[in-house]
């Protein structure tokens, strides 16, 4: 009998707990919504001044690992844009200096397919065939070869294309998908912050910075851009990448990265190499505190410059 008395009372004490510790939480949050009133609500009052010294320490972590692989000659120069998901805290470092996107304006144009099929449901499913001369491009100039390679004469639908071109990082179907949205891609691009003029992107001075092409991941997160849906299957198309060389190898294994990853190689004549470019941006899911990591490269190496990223991720991932 006093056995259970005991159990019993000790029962009625955690659930007063529990109870008081819900009231003072609340009333905590009723209080700061009542003191900041224009501001978001699932703002945390009680950690926002802990996570703002946190993101300052990350960006003076960050400039040191950037300045210390400059002066070790591993790149050339590098940028990056973080934002925390939650807190909304952000920095830059020469986040409005341009990089060759390479691989990374796959993203865009599978956005604007996804943006007409608001509309136009139907255009996902439509089939296009491969031509010859689709697959016999050269794609020696790749690094990072796609794992996977498309099959001339074979039809496949624009939702399969797309997810070659994110997944595989796949130069096949991007000529195609291109021509298909000639008309839109103007539009949709200016409304995600990375459209360039046709001629620059001839001349190959197309450019894009860290800090535009990473509100192209919060847009996707916060389905600000695109409906729920299709938000979400961008987002987890991009979590299925094959390469793992940067951000993903600087976070512990088994958490979700949707990111997409590019190269370029430039040329000071036809055997010389100038410099390299690899960039890796994308939504890093850490729990409780998922964020938006974006890190552009130009060196000689690329195994140096994977290095350099997967260190800056690594940073970031630790540092909240």
């Amino acid at each position: 009998m006093k056995k259970n008395f005991i159990i019993f009372l000790f029962f009625c004490i955690s659930v007063t707990l529990v109870f008081f510790l819900a009231k003072t939480i609340d009333s905590k949050e009723q209080e700061c919504s009542k003191n900041y009133p224009f501001v978001s609500h699932e703002i945390d009052c009680q950690k926002i001044d802990d996570v703002v010294n946190r993101v300052d320490d990350l960006h003076s972590n960050v400039g040191k690992i950037i300045e210390d692989e400059k002066n070790k000659k591993h790149i050339i120069r590098a940028s990056v844009f973080y934002r925390d998901l939650n807190t909304k805290q952000w920095f830059g470092i020469d986040d409005s200096i341009g990089y060759y996107p390479a691989s990374l304006i796959k993203l865009p144009i599978a956005l604007v397919y996804f943006k007409i099929a608001q509309l136009q449901p139907g255009i996902l499913d439509k089939q296009i065939v491969i031509s010859q001369d689709a697959t016999n491009q050269d794609d020696s100039d790749q690094h990072y070869p796609p794992a996977e390679k498309l099959v001339a004469g074979n039809a496949y639908s624009v939702r399969e294309l797309i997810r070659r071109m994110l997944v595989y990082s796949d130069n096949v179907p991007f000529g195609p998908l291109s021509d298909g949205v000639s008309d839109y891609s103007e539009r949709v691009l200016t409304d995600l912050g990375v459209y360039v003029p046709l001629e620059k992107e001839k001349q190959g001075t197309w450019n894009v910075t860290t800090k535009s092409y990473a509100n192209i991941f919060r847009m996707l997160f916060n389905a600000s851009y695109l409906d729920l849906d299709h938000a979400n299957e961008v987002l987890e198309m991009l979590s299925k990448s094959t390469f793992t060389k940067g951000i993903v190898a600087g976070v512990p294994e088994g958490v979700k990265v949707a990111h997409k990853f590019g190269e370029a190689t430039a040329m000071k004549d036809e055997s010389t190499v100038s410099s390299l470019v690899l960039n890796d941006c994308g939504i890093i899911y850490k729990p409780k505190h998922p964020f938006v990591l974006c890190i552009m490269t130009e060196g000689n190496d690329f195994s140096q410059q994977e290095k350099v990223i997967q260190e800056i991720a690594r940073s970031a991932y630790d540092a909240l």
